[in-house]
């Protein structure tokens, strides 16, 4: 039995629906779920409607009037074989919270297009075009709370105070063009902030000379752009249980870009992933050939730092464009346990003799002041790479990059 855990919703992304994989050697009876709320309700157990290929489905059917902000869902699944001694599998506990919003998600809006192909290529302009008002009401209806700047507004200090942002360039033939836009995203980056870069010319505009070689293995996990072709996606080898591709929406298998035939070069490209990144969903040319790259920051399994669109999402149609968005935006804003790993410390002021409450930060995730010896700790760490800053009033700010593995303080 397997299935992937379903994300916290809102009242706005009632009812989710529960999905199953199951199978057994001696045949299945039936698959079955059981829920409980913590305002009251409880129903079960329910079959489950198989769907084929060994899937089951249920929409979940906890009424509306249930579901409010600070309600806990539970939820257990029930598999039964067919053997005269009937033998079961349990799935779970399973549980959601019901939240207000999601996240905070800030669309960046670098959709200019000129329409104008570079020398030498032909480019047809894609019907109805969706804009960046359009992804903005596929978050809201995910259940975020959106705010949209156009990009040649952003500034230093544009993206504090949101959980996700998303740079989407759509079918731009000169996107990130912006100094200001890049130097920004390079800070949020380095700062842990998680970001979502989309756009069918960026692999190109960046990789390809004169380019913008600072953001290639830093904003991009990408070591090239390797062509034009990367229009139709399957997940990678071995990612198919990835909550990228199945949480909360299973994506579609092919999942596909209108490029128009081939004929719109802004439709999608073709890139080459960074050594340490991983590939979701990749093309027909092979597992480091993508696709949809992923940067994962430290080793904790539900959540990553930076998801890579080389392509317009919103050439895919409205329902598989709607399901990567929300999965996205439900991968970077989920919340990992705590890790086994940790980094200890000692800061120590200049001509002080106490070191006391100066603030050391983990980026914008994590915080902790110092005592009076100047030691610190950072504890529930997820193996990985930290930059770790020291600030207090009437001192330089000092960083180290520190890298720690699991079960270990460092």
């Amino acid at each position: 039995l397997f299935h992937m855990e379903l994300a916290d919703q809102t009242e706005t992304t009632w009812p989710p629906t529960v999905v199953a994989e199951v199978s057994d050697n001696l045949g299945l009876d039936r698959v079955e779920i059981q829920i409980t709320t913590s305002s009251g309700w409880s129903s079960g157990p329910l079959a489950m409607i198989p769907t084929g290929n060994d899937m089951f489905e249920m929409e979940m059917p906890v009424p509306p009037v249930y579901i409010r902000p600070g309600v806990s869902v539970r939820y257990l699944i029930f598999a039964f074989d067919q053997a005269d001694d009937q033998n079961f599998t349990l799935g779970g506990p399973y549980s959601l919270d019901v939240l207000e919003t999601r996240g905070r998600v800030l669309i960046v809006d670098d959709r200019g297009n000129t329409k104008e192909a570079p020398a030498g290529r032909t480019y047809a302009a894609p019907t109805g075009e969706k804009s960046a008002a359009d992804l903005a009401e596929a978050l809201v209806n995910a259940g975020f709370e959106v705010d949209t700047i156009n990009a040649s507004n952003v500034v230093p200090g544009s993206f504090f105070g949101f959980d996700v942002v998303m740079v989407s360039s759509g079918s731009n033939w000169s996107p990130l063009s912006y100094p200001s836009l890049r130097s920004t995203m390079l800070n949020w980056v380095e700062e842990g902030g998680r970001l979502v870069v989309e756009g069918g010319e960026v692999a190109y505009a960046v990789a390809e000379e004169p380019g913008y070689p600072d953001l290639m293995g830093t904003v991009l996990p990408i070591s090239g752009y390797n062509g034009e072709d990367g229009a139709i996606l399957r997940p990678a080898t071995g990612m198919k249980d990835h909550p990228l591709v199945n949480r909360p929406h299973v994506l579609a298998t092919p999942w596909i870009i209108d490029n128009g035939g081939g004929n719109d070069y802004g439709a999608a490209d073709l890139v080459l992933a960074a050594d340490e990144a991983i590939v979701a969903m990749q093309t027909g040319y092979g597992t480091r050939r993508g696709g949809l790259v992923v940067h994962d920051d430290n080793t904790g399994p539900d959540s990553g730092q930076i998801v890579f669109m080389p392509f317009n999402v919103m050439l895919a149609t409205e329902t598989d464009a709607r399901a990567l968005l929300e999965n996205t935006m439900v991968f970077l804003t989920t919340v990992e346990p705590p890790g086994t790993a940790g980094i200890n410390g000692t800061v120590l002021l200049a001509g002080e003799d106490d070191h006391a409450d100066v603030t050391v930060r983990n980026g914008m995730l994590q915080s902790t002041l110092t005592l009076a010896d100047g030691s610190f700790d950072l504890d529930g760490l997820w193996g990985g790479t930290y930059t770790i800053t020291a600030e207090t009033e009437g001192f330089a700010p000092q960083t180290r990059t520190v890298t720690v593995v699991d079960g270990e303080a460092t």
